[in-house]
């Protein structure tokens, strides 16, 4: 088995899946929004309802999530 990450956009998490965020690309201001709202490195994200908006929560909070095409937010997923 390899140790290599596969990581996909978190957009592409189905309901109810998880994925722990490896990395955030885009312009820096946004990543820092994101980064204050709790996506950031290491945080696990869960899918509530898919879409656009997506329902996602992490730590026990939930937000619309609303994708940008110059912002992507890679995560490694997480078994069920």
């Amino acid at each position: 088995m390899s140790d290599v990450l596969q990581m996909i956009p978190m957009d592409m998490l189905q309901k109810n899946e998880s994925g722990r965020i490896v990395e955030i690309v885009g312009p820096h201001d946004w990543k820092h929004r994101l980064q204050e709202l709790g996506l950031r490195d290491g945080a696990i994200v869960r899918v509530v309802k898919p879409g656009t908006p997506s329902i996602i929560a992490i730590d026990g909070h939930r937000f619309s999530f609303r994708s940008d095409p110059n912002t992507v937010v890679l995560v490694e997923l997480l078994p069920a």
